[in-house]
């Protein structure tokens, strides 16, 4: 980084956002790093000039953005005052010794004093002019003693404090130059932080795109193998806003039964997807056996004659041709799928009812291991004998249903493929695929497949409006 162009900003609403930033400073700015628990950043300007235009506008800023903007440079210029107060510590010394010098000069001086004054003393006997002159003399050498101690003694009161003064001016130092090397450190670690967070991101960034051309790759693989063995020129007519009444009904909790854990979110699932294709989502979650067949009556006395098609989903336990209500009773589902039939709702005749059971079709298992797991389950046929009816199955009848803990395979197979092939696909290809999705389970022990039944005339295809 150039130390000229970069600025400290604080005061970021919410921690240091980018989005915010770059709302504020657009592209000026050519790299940012962020410190989201002190809502502060630090930003390198394309030039030294436009961070020191942005500087001198630090009153506007903070009125328009509640920005607040400083340099590096009170960061960095300490380290010259360090040099410049050791500097002057030195001097100060030299100062010192020189004083002490002169101080043992005057000492000596003051002993040669004494000298003299020993020999007038010595003289004064001899005669009393030199006793006077003497006297005379010592007088002024005590003053002159006493000026010269008094000022040794002020000086060395002064050199002291300034001593003093200076030390605790070098340990102000010292505690600023700690301080800007902890900051130092602080800056130096946030860039590592950064510079990790950044390759991890590349990195997970990089996995993203290669999952996505993964997906692509296999889509277009699906499309092609679709558009090859499938003529979709003859599809039902599905220009009715909404498209038609998507049914879901979702048994989680029984009487005696086991509870179908896992089981809450393939209702979100479903409701999702066919709301995105145009439908009237219509939802129900552990009904009893009068429930169950009040609700699917209810749907056959409607008028569907403004729509053009009926979806119908039931998860639950179940049994070979039948599914169980939440109080154990078990429903044939030619039953529920009959309220709807040409006869009984004449507003749905020649147009498609598409039914989507989860829920085991028997106790037998996919492959000859044993299964030790929950499963839906006990036998019976069922077939349906009038046109336009689509039956898709989690499995074969006969067969113990996949339940995961977070779901039904066979309820997200479904949900995502109708999601991305429904608009442009016919349906019979989609639960091809949806069949595909679900023999490529891996598991050592079980196989799972779905399967279908299908009385449709023409294509389905939920054409975008």
């Amino acid at each position: 980084m150039d130390p000229d162009a970069c600025l400290v900003m604080s005061g970021f609403p919410g921690g240091a956002s980018s989005s915010f930033f770059v709302h504020v400073f657009r592209n000026q700015t050519k790299r940012l790093v962020k410190f989201p628990e002190i809502r502060t950043a630090l930003a390198e300007f394309s030039s030294p000039q436009l961070a020191a235009r942005v500087l001198a506008n630090e009153g506007r800023l903070l009125k328009e953005t509640g920005l607040q903007v400083s340099s590096l440079e009170p960061l960095l210029s300490p380290k010259e005052d360090v040099t410049t107060q050791h500097s002057q510590v030195y001097q100060l010394q030299r100062q010192l010794k020189t004083v002490k010098q002169n101080l043992q000069s005057k000492e000596q001086q003051l002993q040669d004093v004494t000298k003299e004054k020993e020999c007038l003393k010595s003289a004064f006997s001899r005669e009393s002019e030199a006793k006077r002159s003497a006297l005379t003399k010592s007088r002024k050498l005590e003053e002159a003693k006493v000026h010269l101690k008094n000022q040794a003694e002020a000086d060395k009161k002064t050199i002291d404090e300034e001593l003093r003064r200076k030390e605790e001016q070098l340990q102000q130092v010292e505690t600023v130059n700690e301080s800007l090397q902890a900051a130092l450190r602080r800056e130096t670690e946030a860039k590592n932080i950064s510079f990790n967070l950044s390759q991890r991101l590349e990195e997970a960034n990089s996995h993203l795109k290669d999952e996505l051309e993964a997906e692509k790759r296999e889509n277009e693989r699906m499309r092609e193998q679709i558009s090859a063995t499938h003529d979709l020129s003859n599809p039902y007519e599905m220009s009715c806003d909404p498209r038609g009444v998507a049914v879901i009904i979702n048994n989680i909790r029984f009487e005696d039964m086991a509870d179908r854990e896992g089981a809450e979110g393939d209702t979100g699932r479903l409701r999702e997807v066919f709301e995105g294709l145009g439908f009237t989502v219509v939802t129900f979650t552990d009904l009893d056996h009068a429930k169950m067949v009040a609700a699917m009556k209810d749907q056959g006395k409607a008028d569907h004659s403004n729509h053009d098609c009926f979806v119908c989903c039931i998860m639950s336990h179940g049994t070979m041709g039948k599914v169980f209500s939440s109080d154990d009773v078990g429903i044939d589902i030619c039953e529920l799928i009959k309220p709807v039939n040409a006869m009984k709702c004449p507003s749905l005749k020649g147009k498609p009812k598409l039914f989507f059971i989860q829920a085991c079709q028997g106790e037998r298992i996919q492959r000859r291991e044993s299964f030790d797991g929950d499963y839906d389950a006990k036998p019976v046929p069922f077939i349906c004998h009038e046109a336009d009816f689509f039956l898709g199955l989690a499995t074969v009848p006969g067969y113990v249903a996949r339940r995961d803990g977070d779901g039904a395979p066979y309820v997200k197979h479904l949900a995502k493929l109708l999601r991305d092939f429904g608009p442009t696909h016919d349906l019979s290809a989609i639960m091809s695929m949806v069949c595909d999705k679900m023999n490529e389970i891996n598991d050592d022990k079980f196989g799972w497949i779905s399967s279908n039944h299908s009385t449709l005339r023409k294509n389905v295809i939920f054409k975008a409006k």
